[in-house]
């Protein structure tokens, strides 16, 4: 054959071969692009060398084992030198193939593709799961190759795996042996598999099929005894009535066994309803079924894709020749979809029918919107269209059946459209602007708006986009200028237009520039303009103008309109001006044009911009590079251009992906820095000592170098090393972690990888001894490890002696370097200049590293020899020798203080090193716990059963602070009391119920100067028990009390109004709000977020360490109750059961506790765990249960208590005994039972197979009992003085934070250092630990956020809110109060302040839970954040600021945003009437009246008034109103009667 090799201009060499009708074979790519100059052909090498202006480039004849991986893609490519190789599997040229001369095993190029060796067919195509099968294989196509000397291999594929069959030999007959005996080769879910059958021959695939395994018992389609005998022929299954079941052998009689589908049990059909049904609507079906067996009962249920109803049993009954199943059910709620099927199951106790056809169509959309609180009136109006059944009544959407009032069924009578939002609110001039409009009764069909318009402008509407009632879309036209216009809709319903309040502005968009001009493909470039920010979305095109032809477009980053912007990047991409947009990426190279299309503005650039190959790196690059492991290095790159480049950077692989920023030089070059290898940067013990040096020559005027108040500092980039000195010279000891080579590349504009290679870390030089300092004649000499390490020279070597006040620094010059030691020499003179002064040495590499800095100090004193007398020898002996004797005691007495100084002195710095160390250390673990420390599997230990109280008790627990047992949820309570006594209390009842005298008896009592406060809180709590009956009533009452109350404060200071509850009103107000929106709030929308907040602090709390007698934890959002130690804990998994009363044993949970729990708080959270879903109240108490640990010898199990005879005693103070304590290990069994059953024997399957400890752990308990001969484990009476985690008096005793210092030095000469240190080392500061506040509040954020939404964002609005609001604002008018700050409080004041922050504090009020100290702090704490939130001053925090506010500072102007959009939405919405608040408070009365004594709180008014007999009777008597005057008269005769039976079983409330 002939194959040419030609050159192009466009940068190809084409293959060609001659006399082909499709010559080019194969086009090879230049990476230039350049025009190729010259071919020439390498014969010996079988290679093409092609040559370019700027490349050579070589490549073989052909490359078919990269270009062709089947064998039918390699014979087609008509390439003559690749054909396919049998035995390797593989497309290669005839020289790589072993033995090509044989056709068998070279399949020739040219030849038909039929050629290739194939597996024809296999036989059987099916084999059941469970046998051993011989598979027969027809091959295909050349014959194989023989005579090989090893057999072919069968292999088997499942889905990648090869060992759930074996392999085996392929047999002279061309067979295989499946060995299908596993049961996972069928997936689960799956009734058969493909399986892949390869056959090998040296580890390579020669040829492959497939076939499938099967097992008929996995057949699990909606009728499985029909699905069964319908199976494929060829498996031959059959159904099975005894067992039932499907399989592929005989059944065990053939009396049982069906093989036709018309013996099968099925339901032929059912009897579908009409019309449609909704929730709670009870429907009859009848099903027509065959094959049912009399004597049998069947379960029926109902089913959707989503849900499936209870079960009930059903007979069957027989109606002529054929068998009936009559039964009844509720429909079930499916989510927000339409139209679903509902599917009927009948159900025996071994096998289910399923029918499978479509029974009936519900519009289970429909049902499940009438009864969602969401729904608006138009919406409902929407449904009734389609569905006439339902209808608007009663504020709600109902079935009209339901309806007690006229329904509304159509869009006029639910009132005028409004226009709750537009976006955006910005547009180009050019219209094309796409706006989503959202609001309430928006029409009920797309055709009922008639005209959308934008100023004058109109807005056509998407009709597509048309949500009922809800929103819509319209496209914004052409505006001839800039302008500002209301989005206004009109409808054909309403003469009222809806009229957003915020306007819509056209704005003049312009694109005048854009750069870079040259880029590289995926790279960014900047637009320059005006008004880029307005509209939908931006988009940039870009096409090539020769072609005409738009290839590609980018969109612009979106931007939120709000000045809060959630991340820095956004911040950046664009502005009004610049819009920053990524390119994308285009085939080749040149220049194209750029379109700018903003909505329906449109703008082509007139200069184009040129997209440019990315550069590459120069030839003979290195491709590894070198740096320190924990200092620097440096990457420097030649590159062939740098065109179109805008950043540089060099990543690398620590593990975490590192990047830095690199440098671009003017001459095509780029420099990297090399930071640190983070994955090496750990502590390094250093171990430095210096004690003195001493010169080496003796000068005229001696000079002794000596070392006094000497420190050694390594400077590592984060931790600074202290050492101590010690008698001998400066070694310094150290230690370095091994750091592998680093994966690095470096990228061109963050996208292009221009290099790839390996950074490798080298050991960092270390200074090993200061052998001499530089004096007056000598050299320094420095030795060292490493010194010589990435070839320094001896300039890159910087040594300086610094003085330590910086003012004078004198240069050692190095002179040599080896791996090993520096040599360095200073010149005489400057040494001079730093006499006597304390310096600092510092060795520097020319990279910034620097290796140590020391201190030390230099003294030189002279020798002076002088001329002396001689004295007589009879005088001066023995003068000399007395003076001798007594200096040489002097120096002996001061040689040993110094000694002891100097042994303090080393004691007190170690301590002050290892506090040092220990503090860092703590540090830093807080800093972790920040990062790293939220708990994830928060959710999935919450339980999502809200378990509310009753609301009587709810209101008791407001009213009175008493859930349960107060003498009005008693019916009994008056009982006896007499009838005169009980026939006045009802003439009492028909007193209060007299509005103007109620009002002058409870304005009396206010004005007693002893009527106390609590007495106040107690009249209106009783106030509220007599008249709950007559809500309506007694809200007359309020607003009237109200009224005069506002007058009051309106004279003096009106912003004091519902700031206390000093009043009865105030407490009045409090409970008309807890009753009212008990319903409306609580139930329907704040109660699970508060639910779920409540519990989340709870386990936030109990899932770390809790000191049960300093009431602290280590996670907690108060500081008053956060554990300020370092703690090691660890977290251990206990498999818990409880006893319960009468020997009833609960399942096994398997509970997580710290092993630094008591056994208490191990016993609290194991009820917790079995009895999650249960209220608090019903569950049994830690107190009356013991704690058995079962081992794996004992059946009773050993019982723990928090003190026994183990307990650790630390003077007077007993430690509480811990899990850890008794060593509980991980996985233990423990037994919770009651104490009169501790002998008991556990029933063996709790703790048998379980207990994987061995019972050694109680050695220690034995050993004690047979020593002291008792019972250790048997708990005490706990002593007087206890501790938990933290000894508190012995921390306030060592632990002062301004003194701790000189405390420490006190106690150092009073030899008390090693104790004061150590308590020190063991109670650091407490604001270490203020992180932990921070992980806490991170981690219940959600909940917290939760919880503020349901309050400040309701939906619907509560009416009996809106209408005391209406109140207020009526007031204030009254009075004409123009300051909005002070409706602001009154409102805040009386709903969020007074109600909302006492559910907020005290959740227990509303739910069955228990509440612990630490989760009271907490809450407190969220608490104040949301008091603070309602306030409007802006109080500034500083760094003194508490703690507790500093938590939730950066939330607090968005809580405020809030709050304040609360106030707004309640103003927006419609004027609740008289009519509507007295139907919500007759239903409240009609609901729980009946609950309460009546006569229990009128004898305790009766209380309250006869203690102020003669007031109350001269204000009645007094009174302008005549009927308050006869009034007056008749209690005076209550009084009288009362007074005359009143004897010590009167019940006083």
């Amino acid at each position: 054959h002939a194959v040419a090799f030609i050159g192009t201009d466009r940068g190809t060499i084409e293959k060609v071969r001659l006399g082909n009708s499709s010559p080019v074979i194969e086009s090879i790519l230049t990476q230039s692009n350049d025009a190729v100059l010259e071919i020439n052909i390498d014969n010996a090498n079988k290679q093409i060398i092609g040559m370019t202006k700027n490349q050579i480039l070589t490549f073989g004849y052909s490359d078919c084992h990269r270009q062709y991986s089947t064998c039918g893609s390699c014979l087609l490519s008509r390439d003559p030198y690749c054909g396919w190789c049998v035995l390797s599997n593989s497309c290669t040229n005839k020289e790589s193939c072993s033995n090509s001369q044989s056709s068998s095993r070279w399949v020739e190029p040219d030849s038909p593709v039929n050629h290739c060796p194939t597996i024809v067919s296999v036989s059987p195509t099916d084999i059941s799961v469970s046998t051993v099968t011989k598979m027969n294989l027809t091959f295909g196509g050349n014959p194989l190759p023989s005579n090989l000397g090893s057999p072919y291999i069968c292999k088997f594929s499942v889905s990648g795996n090869t060992g759930l069959i074996p392999s085996s030999n392929l047999d002279a007959r061309n067979r295989c042996t499946v060995t299908a005996t596993s049961a996972a080769i069928i997936p689960t879910g799956y009734d058969h598999y493909n399986v892949t059958l390869q056959l090998m021959f040296n580890e390579n695939i020669v040829t492959s099929s497939i076939f499938r395994i099967y097992d008929c018992s996995r057949i699990k389609e909606t009728t499985r005894c029909r699905s069964c005998v319908n199976s494929p022929q060829k498996w031959g299954c059959v159904w099975c009535n005894k067992p039932y079941s499907c399989t592929h052998q005989q059944c065990g009689s053939a009396a049982s066994q069906i093989s036709s589908s018309t013996n099968c049990s099925l339901v032929r059909s059912v009897a579908s309803p009409t019309v449609p049904i909704s929730v709670g609507q009870l429907q009859d079906f009848q099903l027509e079924t065959s094959n049912l067996k009399l004597k049998t009962y069947y379960y029926i249920s109902y089913s959707t894709k989503i849900h499936l109803n209870s079960n009930m049993v059903i007979p069957i009954y027989i109606v002529g020749n054929k068998h009936f199943i009559k039964c009844n059910q509720y429909p079930v709620q499916v989510g927000n979809h339409f139209n679903y099927f509902l599917n009927v199951t009948l159900v025996t106790w071994h096998f289910i029918h399923f029918l499978n056809v479509m029974i009936m169509v519900i519009p289970l959309f429909l049902v499940l919107s009438i009864t969602a609180q969401s729904i608006s009136c138009g919406q409902c109006v929407s449904f009734h269209e389609n569905y006439t059944q339902c209808a608007w009544c009663e504020n709600k959407c109902k079935l009209t059946s339901a309806c007690t009032t006229s329904p509304i069924t159509t869009i006029h009578q639910c009132g005028s459209p409004q226009i709750t939002s537009v976006s955006p609110l910005s547009g180009p001039l050019e219209g094309g602007t796409i706006l989503t409009i959202k609001g309430n009764n928006l029409a009920s069909r797309v055709e009922q708006i008639t005209s959308v318009m934008v100023g004058s402008i109109p807005c056509i509407v998407i009709e597509s986009s048309y949500t009922a009632s809800l929103q819509f879309n319209c496209r914004t036209g052409r505006s001839i200028g800039e302008m500002v216009g209301a989005v206004i809709i009109n409808t054909s319903y309403s003469i009222n237009d809806a009229v957003f309040t915020d306007q819509f502005v056209y704005k003049n968009v312009t694109a005048k520039s854009f750069n870079p001009l040259q880029v590289l493909n995926l790279t960014d470039v900047d637009i320059l303009g005006s008004n880029l920010d307005v509209g939908n979305e931006a988009k940039l095109c870009v096409f090539q103008q020769s072609e005409n032809k738009m290839t590609t477009c980018s969109n612009r980053l979106k931007i939120l309109k709000s000045n809060r912007v959630k991340s820095a990047v956004l911040k950046h991409r664009m502005t009004r001006n610049l819009l920053k947009c990524k390119l994308p990426s285009v085939m080749g190279s040149g220049k194209f044009t750029l379109q700018l299309i903003v909505d329906g503005f449109v703008r082509n650039f007139s200069q184009q911009i040129e997209f440019v190959y990315p550069p590459t790196v120069e030839p003979n690059q290195p491709a590894e590079f070198f740096g320190f492991k924990t200092g620097k290095g440096t990457l420097t790159l030649a590159l062939s251009g740098l065109a179109g480049v805008r950043t540089v950077e060099l990543q690398i692989d620590n593990g975490v992906t590192n990047t830095t920023p690199c440098a671009i030089g003017g001459n095509s070059t780029i420099t990297c820095i090399i930071e640190p290898d983070q994955s090496a940067r750990r502590k390094r013990n250093v171990n430095c000592n210096i004690h003195s040096f001493l010169s080496h020559a003796s000068y005229p005027y001696e000079r002794v170098l000596t070392t006094v108040d000497f420190s050694f500092i390594f400077i590592h980039p984060q931790v600074t090393y202290v050492a101590t000195p010690r008698e001998d010279k400066a070694i310094f000891i150290t230690s370095f972690v091994t750091a592998p080579s680093k994966p690095g590349q470096v990228l061109l504009n963050n996208v292009h990888i221009v290099w790839e290679g390996t950074i490798k870390y080298v050991a960092d030089p270390a200074i090993t001894q200061i052998a001499e300092l530089p004096c007056k004649h000598v050299s320094g000499s420095i030795q060292g490890v490493n010194l010589k390490t990435m070839n320094p020279k001896p300039s890159d070597y910087k040594i300086r002696l610094v003085t330590v006040n910086g003012g004078t620094s004198v240069t050692c010059t190095v002179a040599y370097v080896t791996s090993t030691s520096l040599v360095c020499s200073a010149v005489s003179s400057q040494l001079d200049t730093i006499r006597s002064e304390k310096v600092s040495i510092q060795v520097n590499l020319d990279i910034g590293l620097t290796i140590y800095e020391t201190n030390c100090k230099f003294f030189m004193f002279f020798l002076i020899l002088n001329k002396y007398v001689v004295f007589k020898t009879a005088v001066v002996v023995p003068i000399l020798c007395l003076l001798l004797l007594t200096i040489l005691l002097l120096m002996l007495r001061q040689r040993k203080r110094a000694q002891k100084r100097a042994k303090e002195k080393r004691v007190i710095l170690g301590k002050l090193d290892e506090l040092e160390n220990r503090t860092r250390e703590t540090a830093r673990n807080a800093y972790f716990e920040l990062q790293a420390g939220y708990m994830t599997n928060l959710n999935e230990n919450l339980s999502h059963r809200i378990i509310y109280l009753p609301p009587w008790e709810y209101i008791t627990q407001v009213l009175f602070n008493q859930r349960s047992g107060h003498p009005v949820l008693d019916e009994n309570a008056m009982v006896g009391q007499g009838t005169v006594k009980q026939d006045a209390l009802k003439s009492l009842l028909s007193v209060i119920k007299n509005k103007d005298v109620l009002l002058v008896l409870v304005r009396t009592l206010e004005e007693q100067r002893k009527f106390t406060v609590q007495e106040k809180g107690n009249m209106a709590s009783l106030l509220t028990i007599c008249l709950f009956d007559d809500l309506p009533y007694y809200t007359r009452v309020m607003l009237e009390l109200l009224t005069g109350l506002i007058q009051k404060h309106v004279s003096r200071n009106p912003k004091l109004l519902l700031r206390r509850s000093e009043s009865v009103v105030e407490k009045m107000v409090s409970h008309w709000l807890s009753i009212n929106l008990y319903d409306e709030c609580i139930n329907e929308q704040a109660g699970k977020p508060l639910f779920l907040l409540t519990k989340a602090v709870h386990y936030l709390v109990s899932s770390a360490p809790c000191d049960v007698i300093a009431k602290k934890a280590f996670n907690s959002l108060n500081e008053m109750t956060l554990l300020g130690t370092e703690l090691q804990y660890e977290t251990v998994v206990l498999h818990a059961t409880i006893v319960e009363e009468g020997g009833k044993v609960t399942t096994s949970v398997d509970v997580k506790v710290v092993n630094v729990d008591s056994i208490k708080q191990a016993k609290t959270k194991i009820i917790e765990a079995v009895y999650k879903d249960k209220p608090y109240s019903e569950c049994p108490k830690p107190d009356d249960l013991d704690f058995a640990l079962m081992n794996s010898s004992e059946s009773t199990g050993i019982t723990l208590s928090d003190v026994d005879g183990m307990s650790v005693v630390d003077g007077k103070y007993t430690k509480i005994n811990t899990l850890k304590h008794y060593n509980v290990p991980d996985n233990a069994v423990v037994v919770l039972r009651p104490h009169d059953v501790e002998n008991q024997v556990i029933p063996s399957r709790i703790w048998q197979n379980k207990c994987r400890f061995p019972s050694f752990y109680f050695l220690n308990k034995l050993i004690l009992a047979i020593v002291f001969k008792e019972d250790v484990s048997s708990p005490l009476l706990p002593p007087k003085h206890m501790y938990h985690l933290v000894n508190d008096t012995l921390q306030k005793h060592f632990f002062s934070k301004k003194a701790c210092v000189i405390t420490a030095v006190i106690a150092l000469l009073r030899k008390k250092a090693d104790e004061m240190l150590d308590n020190l080392m063991k109670r650091p500061f407490q604001e270490m630990f203020l992180t932990r506040m921070v992980k806490a509040k991170t981690t219940i954020q959600e909940y917290v956020d939760g919880v503020f939404n349901s309050i400040l964002r309701p939906k619907p609005i509560s009416k009996t809110v809106r209408y005391f609001f209406q109140f207020l604002d009526r007031e204030a008018d009254r009075h004409k109060i123009n300051d909005p700050e002070v409706l602001h409080i009154w409102k805040t004041n009386s709903l969020l302040l007074r109600y909302w922050v006492n559910v907020l504090k005290n959740p227990e009020f509303v739910f069955d839970l228990n509440k612990t100290d630490i989760v009271d702090s907490c809450l407190n704490v969220i608490t104040q954040a949301f008091m603070d939130a309602c306030t409007t001053t802006n109080r500034k925090l500083g760094h003194d600021s508490p703690s507790n506010k500093l938590l939730y500072a950066k939330d607090a102007d968005n809580y405020k945003v809030m709050v304040k959009e609360f106030f707004i939405n309640i103003s927006n919405t419609p004027t609740v009437t008289q009519e509507e608040v007295t139907q919500i408070l007759q239903k409240q009365s009609a609901s729980y009246a009946s609950r309460f004594n009546q006569m229990v709180a009128l004898n305790g008014i009766y209380e309250h008034l006869v203690k102020y007999r003669e007031q109350v009777m001269e204000a009645l008597s007094t009174s302008d109103n005549e009927v308050v005057r006869d009034v007056g008269t008749k209690l005076d005769e209550i009084f009288r009667r009362m007074g005359g039976e009143r004897n010590s079983n009167t019940t006083v409330v």
